[in-house]
């Protein structure tokens, strides 16, 4: 006799395969679907032959027969659902395979295109580096030249007031000196005056005196005579 399939059983069998819950549960549902149906024909067969067959012994020998004609559809049933399954996981793994080769199919674009925009983003910075120290190398140039050109006017500037200042010190300088001289000339001159005007003083007051006493005139005549 054909015993009841137990669809747990097989939904559990097909999991450990490494089939999906999804899939395990399809292929235990047509086990059972396939279990239900054979169990009904049994039954209706059964009834009908039991109608039309009245001796135990002519239904025994369709019993029989149902029975094998029963096995051979369960073994043919069972033979679909293998062959079922087998293709199923055929086609998992096709599957499986034809994901996976997406998958690295995608990260390698994906790779490249990272590997590009870094490139892309490198050269970008390096352009960006190498115009940006072009920029500040040209202010750089450009300020040194404005500070020379500064400088220079600066210490033009200074040689110019330095130059008029020592031009003005040489002028006060002259001026001073030649104020000096006046100065020491006029001063000169007065002194000489001052002593001129002495000398003529001493001799009018020798002169008063000569002439207000009798005995120098004596002597100045006795002088004169000896120089005779």
């Amino acid at each position: 006799m054909i015993t009841a399939i137990d669809t747990l059983e097989i939904y559990e069998r097909l999991r450990k395969t490494d089939l999906g819950d999804n899939a395990a549960k399809e292929i235990a549902e047509v086990f059972k679907e396939t279990s239900e149906y054979s169990s009904a024909v049994k039954a209706e067969i059964k009834k009908e032959l039991s109608q039309e067959l009245s001796s135990k012994a002519d239904l025994q020998l369709f019993e029989t027969r149902l029975s094998a004609k029963i096995d051979t559809l369960e073994a043919d049933i069972k033979g679909k659902i293998t062959t079922l399954e087998t293709d199923l996981k055929g086609k998992i793994d096709t599957l499986e395979t034809d994901l996976k080769g997406k998958i690295d199919t995608l990260e390698t674009d994906l790779k490249g295109k990272i590997d590009t925009l870094e490139a892309d983003l490198k050269g970008k910075i390096d352009t960006l580096e190498t115009d940006l120290k072009g920029k500040i190398d040209t202010l750089e140039t450009d300020l040194k030249g404005k500070i020379d050109t500064l400088e220079a006017d600066i210490k033009g500037k200074i040689d110019t007031l330095e130059a008029d200042l020592k031009g003005k010190i040489d002028t006060l300088e002259t001026g001073i000196r030649a104020e000096i001289k006046r100065l020491d000339d006029k001063i000169d001159n007065n002194f000489k005056n001052i002593r001129l005007e002495m000398k003529l003083y001493f001799l009018m007051l020798a002169f008063l005196i000569i002439l207000t006493n009798p005995r120098a005139l004596d002597l100045i005549s006795k002088l004169l005579g000896i120089i005779k």
